[in-house]
């Protein structure tokens, strides 16, 4: 030993110094994990992490009734138990903690970038997506645009909705919030020649004819074929049915009552009339009726009729039942049957060419065929047209075979094997493509949580990165992944060799 000393004493050191470097690396490590899995708590359950003072030296056994917010909290909980976190906080110097809200921004965006990364792997790896997008104000007044990416989990065959980021915006015109899609998505690291569809609301400004988000976008990428939320569509459809004047005249009467009992005197008295009741009542007040939101109009209309007290009686009819079906029944019916026809004709258009894929072989259903592997040919394995038209051939010839007929693209991808590779493509393609934009509207939920009236100030970083951790709160996210995330800007402390 003496010997190797004397000879390489410089080797010597250097292993020494590694291994004390390892020691320490490791030990810093260990005492920021339940700093990390404190963030992670709050950011999975929604809860402000700041308090009114949340600055400053942690005192464990803190005697005083402060509110330093729930992180703080929640550390001071666990280190009761945790001996190594309570020496951790309560030792010396105060910049080397990672409980100040700098720290805190910090591990959030390393959170959000881990998480980020994870879905976009799943989306390049799926090579076929549609972008969804829809756009809000939030609490401070600025318009936050919610992005959103659908396909097809290739692993476990099922389809995927995820949320990507906020980006805001000042810009809503058509040419903007289509820039602003395509830089982001690049941004992400998305590969957007895989971009097969868009869904956006009915908004002009996104699904109008020239100057739109859609048409901005298909001017780079053709093949992203645009579908109008059908959820916005139907409610367009009830909106549009309920025209009829005894049906209107209806809705203004439950606003009319709503709006009556909406002052604190009134709403009392009726709250004792439904506690007296003998009537087993579920609703406790009359709900508001929205015009833009059927649901809600639906909900305003249940409570009404479970609260009131009588029905008139029919005016010169037989029966009431007879007057409601000629009345406002059928006419309903009419208007709402003649809309659906009208609002999903642009559904029906669109989606045309994959019938072809379920239906039996025809001259019209041979040339909607063509039509679909002209417009995907980039996406095929094969472009010879007598190969594809066999391949058809032999799906059609196998879905007919089987005891159930598929009743949905994913129903077919999962029979669809490697003999199929152009069809499972073409499936792949159908099952992407948006039905609604629902995804979008749910993150708004989720930035109303985030971004309150006591939080109105914050960052756009720390929002996306509490964002990702509500919304995704499933994604398995490792603590050593976001320390090394973090430590890959220069730090304090070494959280890597």
């Amino acid at each position: 030993m003496e010997l190797i000393v004397r000879n390489n004493p410089s080797e010597v050191i250097i292993n020494i110094l590694d291994s004390s470097r390892a020691k320490q690396v490791k030990e810093n490590r260990t005492n920021i994990k339940p700093i990390i899995e404190a963030i992670a708590v709050c950011g999975k359950q929604d809860l402000p992490l700041r308090g009114h003072r949340d600055s400053g030296h942690l005192v464990v056994e803190n005697s005083e009734n402060t509110n330093e917010g729930n992180f703080r909290e929640l550390l001071r909980y666990r280190a009761l138990g945790d001996t190594n976190l309570k020496n951790v906080l309560e030792g010396p110097g105060l910049r080397n903690k990672y409980i100040s809200s700098i720290s805190q921004n910090a591990i959030i965006d390393s959170f959000n970038n881990v998480l980020l990364r994870k879905i976009v792997s799943r989306v390049n790896k799926a090579k076929c997506f549609t972008i969804l997008a829809d756009e809000t104000a939030d609490i401070s007044g600025i318009e936050q645009v919610s992005l959103c990416a659908r396909y097809v989990d290739l692993e476990k065959m099922i389809i995927r909705e995820d949320f990507l980021q906020f980006v805001p915006t000042s810009d809503l015109t058509g040419k903007g919030l289509a820039k602003l899609i395509l830089d982001n998505l690049n941004l992400f690291g998305i590969e957007t020649a895989f971009m097969r569809g868009q869904g956006y609301d009915g908004a002009a400004t996104m699904s109008g004819k020239f100057n739109d988000v859609k048409a901005y976008v298909n001017q780079s990428h053709l093949l992203a074929m645009f579908v109008h939320c059908a959820a916005h569509s139907f409610n367009l459809v009830v909106s549009k049915s309920c025209s009829i004047q005894s049906i209107r005249n209806c809705l203004g009467t439950v606003e009319k009552a709503h709006n009556f009992f909406v002052y604190p005197k009134r709403k009392n008295i009726l709250s004792q009339c439904i506690d007296s009741s003998e009537q087993e009542i579920h609703a406790k007040s009359l709900k508001r009726s929205c015009a833009t939101r059927w649901i809600e109009g639906f909900h305003s209309i249940h409570d009404f009729i479970e609260l009131i007290d009588c029905v008139i009686e029919s005016l010169e009819l037989n029966t009431p039942e007879d007057y409601f079906r000629i009345s406002i029944f059928i006419p309903f019916l009419d208007i709402f049957i003649s809309e659906i026809k009208c609002r999903f004709i642009d559904h029906k258009t669109t989606l045309s060419g994959f019938c072809s894929l379920f239906s039996e072989i025809t001259t019209s259903s041979i040339k909607d065929f063509y039509e679909l592997i002209h417009l995907y040919d980039k996406d095929l394995i094969d472009h010879n047209k007598d190969v594809l038209i066999s391949e058809l051939k032999l799906w059609i010839r196998k879905i007919n075979s089987l005891p159930t007929i598929p009743k949905n693209a994913m129903e077919s991808l999962s029979i669809c094997n490697d003999m199929y590779p152009n069809i499972f493509k073409l499936l792949q393609i159908l099952a992407t493509l948006p039905v609604s934009t629902a995804t979008a509207e749910r993150s708004f939920s989720t930035l109303k949580r985030i971004k309150t009236y006591l939080r109105n100030s914050m960052s756009e970083k720390r929002l996306n990165g509490l964002a990702m951790l509500s919304i995704h709160r499933d994604l398995n996210c490792q603590t050593d992944e976001i320390i090394d995330e973090l430590a890959k800007k220069k730090r304090k402390l070494d959280f890597i060799i």
